[in-house]
């Protein structure tokens, strides 16, 4: 099953990558002592910011700053952030080129017009602090890993340094601590612990893994994990790690001695750090891990107890001439009943930068597809559907996978609170990938039930019958739809005998809630669901979907 990628980040990490070349991985370092001074920001002004900014997520915190935003644009590598009173109308403060939230803290890395880079935080939203780092240190990216800020950072000559921190006031320098031969890109945090994954060179003994539970102001202290090593083989650059799973790429150390070169790899995931399984996680499109990759673990806050409560962002790209420009919109409710969705204004030091559309359609479909615009600019806008193509994509038959991951996506359905005990994934899906793992919650809580009990087959097509059944489970499970058990709403179609069995009170339950209205007198319960009917049934699953 494909996964696109969002072609407004392409940019960016396109950037991130020619970045990370730059820089060697020497291992020197020295021990510092971190200085915090209070600071008003300087203000922007609106010929220093891009034109073609777009809202990339929204947080909550308190009631002098009650929304943050996060900003990026299209045509420079920087984040924005903002601050609004009513979700609506934004005010852009700073500018970063390395931006994250953790533990009820931003943290992020600026740039000024000497081109020298400072670390700031702020805890309340509005009162930035600045780190002072010792002369010579520079900070490079910042990152948030299931509870310790990330702070990489380069001296004079290159040399790379490893900070971390839970508060963004005190931090702690471990480069000179990780286990010998370990790059120190190679550390990474999961459950509270370190973990170094350690390559090898072509006389060392084979790949490894230390960890460490504490981080203070005594030296590190690095256990090895027996059962994590696999003699006889090193270790390739590149790896994986989404914060929950971690996927390294092995080599034959024996090989590559008597042929030097190496054909074939191994590859290896773990989630608990105690047992490796051999998996060929690069067979879909995820990215390698990267220190340059701004990443938090972190979930934002969603709702204020008292004001508007905002649900979603929605982004759609208009044309003026040859040049795109993003309008964002935020979808919000005032009494946690209706919900609405307005545009949004951005200002800076008081001037209005943002565009207002100025056509009616922020998407090109095909006049025969025109029924659909509504899901469309709900899926598409919203990411639940990463498709830009939408001439030859509308028609295509959507797979079972994909349509299954729209609709969880819609409902927003919650992992369950307490862990499901004697769980087995599906074994043709990928644990560590994230729309995965909504594809194995649906089988957690008993929504989906796959091809067979450890087949859910996601690149099959599916049919309008078998989309029925799989909405209706999800829904009906969820208390969320009642059953037509007399199957009054199937009668009215001409078709009705061509439903099987298994799906009739499915079929009928979702005619008669108006999730599914047929064509005519048809409900064509035998042919394949195309993406423009999918993205419109999600799109009417919107007025079901869990608001925490």
């Amino acid at each position: 099953m494909k996964k696109e990628k969002k072609q407004f980040l392409a940019l960016f990490l396109a950037f991130c990558m020619a970045f990370s070349l730059i820089f060697e991985n020497p291992f020197v370092v020295e021990a510092a002592t971190k200085i915090v001074t209070k600071y008003m920001e300087i203000a922007l002004s609106a010929e220093e910011v891009s034109k073609d900014l777009y809202l990339q997520d929204v947080f909550t915190l308190n009631q002098d700053v009650p929304y943050v935003g996060f900003f990026t644009s299209e045509t420079d590598y920087s984040y924005y952030y903002g601050t609004s009173n009513d979700l609506v109308n934004w005010n852009i403060t700073s500018e970063y080129f390395s931006l994250v939230y953790g533990n009820q803290t931003f943290v992020g890395i600026s740039s000024d017009k000497n081109y020298q880079n400072h670390l700031n935080y702020t805890t309340d939203g509005r009162t930035w602090e600045v780190a002072t780092l010792p002369v010579g240190i520079s900070p490079l990216s910042v990152k948030f890993e299931n509870g310790y800020f990330k702070l990489y950072c380069k001296d004079d000559e290159g040399i790379k340094y490893l900070y971390l921190s839970q508060d963004a006031k005190t931090w702690f320098d471990i480069t000179k601590e990780v286990p010998d031969g370990t790059n120190i890109e190679n550390i990474i945090i999961k459950d509270g612990a370190l973990y170094s994954l350690t390559g090898t060179n072509i006389s060392g003994s084979g790949f490894r893994v230390h960890a460490a539970k504490t981080v203070n102001e005594g030296k590190t202290q690095w256990d090895p994990l027996e059962k994590l090593n696999k003699e006889g083989y090193g270790m390739l650059g590149n790896f994986m790690f989404d914060g929950k799973t971690v996927g390294v790429q092995l080599y034959s150390i024996a090989e590559y001695e008597k042929d030097e070169y190496v054909s074939n790899t191994l590859y290896y995931v773990t989630s608990d750090f105690v047992n490796w399984v051999e998996k060929d996680w690069t067979q879909d499109d995820y990215d390698y891990y990267s220190i340059y990759d701004a990443t938090s673990t972190a979930k934002s806050r969603k709702t204020k107890p008292e004001g508007k409560r905002f649900e979603a962002i929605e982004i759609y790209p208009y044309r003026d001439g040859d040049q795109m420009y993003y309008v964002s919109y935020v979808v919000y409710s005032e009494d946690g009943k209706t919900w609405k969705k307005d545009a949004i204004n951005i200002f800076v030091n008081g001037e209005k930068i943002s565009k207002d559309p100025k056509e009616k359609n922020a998407f090109a479909i095909p006049a025969s597809y025109e029924w659909a615009r509504k899901g469309v600019e709900y899926s598409i806008g919203r990411n639940y559907v990463y498709t830009w193509d939408l001439e030859n994509n509308l028609p295509e038959s959507i797979s079972r996978g994909d349509y299954l991951i729209l609709i969880m996506k819609a409902l927003n359905v919650q992992a369950p609170k307490t862990e499901v005990s004697g769980f087995v994934p599906f074994s043709d899906i990928y644990s560590w990938w994230e729309d995965g793992q909504l594809i194995n919650r649906a089988k957690m809580l008993g929504l989906v039930n796959g091809k067979s009990d450890h087949q859910f087959d996601p690149d099959g097509r599916i049919s309008r019958q078998d989309m029925m059944v799989m909405t209706y489970n999800i829904l009906r499970k969820s208390g969320m739809v009642e059953a037509d058990t007399n199957l009054t709403a199937l009668q009215v179609f001409s078709d009705k005998d061509q439903v099987s069995g298994y799906g009739k009170e499915a079929v009928s339950s979702l005619i008669k809630a108006g999730i599914i209205a047929g064509s005519g007198n048809k409900i064509d319960p035998l042919g394949n669901l195309s993406y423009a009917e999918a993205m419109v049934i999600a799109e009417r699953l919107n007025v079901y979907r869990t608001r925490e």
